[in-house]
């Protein structure tokens, strides 16, 4: 009988939660090794299931609550094959494994809380298939015409924002900085455009360096400090990541015992944003904090303004959105 050769691969991490590599063929049975290296500034494991068995994974990985860093955010499931442990930036890991003897797709995924609804790929196992890996590319932006024509999600070191900023360019040109360190949307610019592609293309694929041009001012810049507020409570405010929902990045987070989403499109009148937010779990009056003097920019459809604090009643904090206009000439 002829020995199975070994698979070898070398697997990376991209920007906007992407592994680098999008699938690959194995035969059944045999022995796959992978080097996997963290090359972007969050932490980030490996794990591969059972055919189907992504989102359930991540399920149980949420599930694990308080137990998970120390799990490395991997649950004790049948579901899953092997995996590493979550390691940080520039670090590496090394998985070798058996192909499961029964063809199929075999899902890998990354488990750490928010990244797994987009960073994840397949193992393929087959015999009949040819060898094959298909590898993940940087996106920066798709145009028509020279207009961007759908969202286009980056992480980029920016200012008005600590080094985990996730900058959004929106069709219809609206831009904004979602700063998952601070944990809140930081700025929102139109004019002057998207960021600068040669310095972006260069920050993206140095990891870092150089840092990506910005000569653009917002027209908002939401203070620093978290704008949310529990009445009676002190909300220390944690990032969950963020989905895509028909291509716009959804940030999840908590504050205050609260589970928050938050969805961000372009106002109907194409001159600013309307941010949609869905908060559960809430019990007590929540309030919002506008910056100082913006109340022709910032509005609301729920709730009531005291000065620039916006109070929401627990039935009105359930859904409600607050647009942004650009200030009037």
């Amino acid at each position: 009988m002829m020995a199975l050769a070994d698979t070898r691969l070398e697997l990376g991490v991209l920007p906007g939660l992407k592994y680098d590599i999008r699938h690959f063929v194995v035969r059944p049975g045999e022995a796959v090794h992978i080097h996997f290296k963290n090359n972007d500034g969050m932490q980030h494991n490996l794990v591969f299931g059972q055919p189907g068995s992504r989102e359930q994974i991540l399920r149980e990985a949420i599930g694990l609550g308080a137990d998970g860093p120390a799990r490395h955010f991997v649950p004790d499931s049948p579901l899953v094959l092997c995996s590493t442990p979550v390691i940080a930036m520039n670090q590496e890991a090394h998985l070798a494994f058996s192909a499961p003897a029964t063809p199929g797709d075999y899902p890998f995924v990354c488990t750490f809380p928010g990244h797994g609804f987009l960073m994840h790929g397949i193992m393929k196992v087959d015999a009949r298939l040819p060898r094959q890996v298909e590898r993940n590319t940087i996106e920066l932006v798709e145009k028509e015409g020279g207009v961007i024509t759908r969202p286009v999600v980056v992480r980029a070191f920016l200012p008005h924002a600590t080094p985990a900023a996730i900058a959004v360019a929106l069709p219809g040109g609206q831009h904004y900085i979602w700063d998952a360190g601070m944990v809140h949307l930081r700025a929102v610019w139109s004019e002057g455009g998207w960021l600068d592609y040669g310095t972006l293309r260069r920050h993206l694929e140095s990891n870092g360096k150089p840092v990506t041009a910005f000569p653009q001012t917002p027209h908002y810049l939401e203070g620093a400090a978290f704008p949310f507020a529990v009445e009676g409570a002190s909300p220390a405010p944690a990032f969950k990541g963020y989905r895509l929902v028909h291509g716009y990045p959804e940030f999840r987070f908590t504050f205050g015992g609260i589970e928050a989403r938050e969805l961000i499109r372009l106002a109907d009148t194409g001159k600013g944003i309307v941010r949609s937010f869905t908060l559960t779990g809430v019990s007590s009056p929540v309030y919002f904090q506008r910056p100082a003097g913006r109340p022709g920019q910032v509005s609301s459809s729920a709730g009531h303004w005291e000065g620039d604090r916006l109070r929401l009643r627990p039935a009105e904090a359930s859904a409600f959105t607050i647009t942004i206009l650009e200030p009037k000439e």
